[in-house]
């Protein structure tokens, strides 16, 4: 599994490395590549470790063995400040999220990310949980046949139906019978309003509050006012839909748990820039690996 994963990889890289130079035109000749610079990266978070961990020769096997390794202040320096970087890393996740034929059930969530208590990490947010108070970030999430294809990370503290709004401008046009299903914390006229006008689906979520009075009937938006008269007329037609939302619980337990997976962050991932790329490479892997399996169901 790991050979063909990497060479998976691999090959995206290259696709994606080939798509920069089309947009930001020939890297300016250097030492040591923008491809080398980004298979270094997504091999350290691969295997959990630091940037200066890359940097060491022994580090690496017959997968991937390098012929000429940057230093540690020269590698950390590309990773944090290349545009060439960031963009394959952007294509790479493009690349492999990509679906020919979207699901009729997608779905949004969010995963909380903890850090210690007692981190000095600015960015860490302080949230009260059901266990109590947690620091950390939130990744928020949509997700459709399995993969993850849209994403954002955030202090803990941000809302996640505030967070959804922005994302829709960057879902694909979806066909109008396609639902996206949320929990309770998205039950939002504004992001039912937003959900139909960027994608043209519809969004259902369990009901927080239903207006009774005519007033207050009026004053909901139309897109909601749907999912309102769903679940008053066909109550278990709504309820049968929203069983298959814990799909997306699936795909977080199988991004945390796999190998190489999104474990708890490690103490040198820190502040919102290196976290976001960090839990970036994670979904890629996540996204890779469906694909494999998506193709050894395909062959048998």
């Amino acid at each position: 599994m790991d050979r063909l994963l990497w060479r998976l990889l691999d090959r995206q890289i290259d696709a994606a490395d080939r798509r920069v130079r089309r947009v930001l035109g020939r890297e300016k000749k250097r030492r040591y590549s923008n491809r080398l610079i980004v298979r270094m990266y997504v091999w350290a978070v691969w295997h959990d470790r630091p940037l200066c961990w890359a940097c060491e020769r022994e580090n690496y096997h017959m997968l991937f063995r390098p012929r000429q390794l940057p230093s540690v202040s020269q590698f950390c320096r590309r990773v944090k400040d290349d545009p060439r970087f960031t963009l394959t890393l952007q294509y790479l996740h493009e690349q492999l999220a990509a679906c020919d034929t979207p699901s009729l059930i997608g779905c949004f969530d969010g995963k909380l990310i903890p850090v210690a208590l007692h981190s000095a990490d600015p960015d860490a947010k302080k949230v009260r949980t059901n266990g109590g108070y947690v620091r950390g970030y939130r990744l928020h999430a949509w997700t459709d046949r399995g993969r993850i294809g849209v994403w954002s990370v955030t202090g803990a503290n941000q809302g996640e139906q505030t967070i959804a709004r922005a994302l829709c401008q960057y879902l694909p046009t979806l066909s109008p019978g396609t639902l996206i299903l949320g929990d309770v914390r998205y039950d939002s006229g504004f992001l039912y309003e937003q959900v139909r006008l960027e994608t043209r689906a519809r969004l259902l979520t369990p009901m927080q509050n239903i207006a009774r009075t005519p007033r207050h009937r009026r004053e909901i938006k139309p897109a909601r006012r749907e999912a309102v008269d769903l679940w008053e007329r066909h109550p278990k037609v709504a309820r049968r839909l929203l069983h298959q939302r814990p799909q997306i619980d699936r795909i977080f337990g199988t991004l945390s748990s796999t190998r190489g997976g999104l474990a708890p962050l490690p103490s040198w991932v820190r502040r919102l820039d290196r976290v976001r790329r960090w839990v970036g490479v994670k979904i890629i892997l996540h996204n890779a690996r469906h694909r494999l399996r998506q193709n050894n169901k395909n062959s048998l």
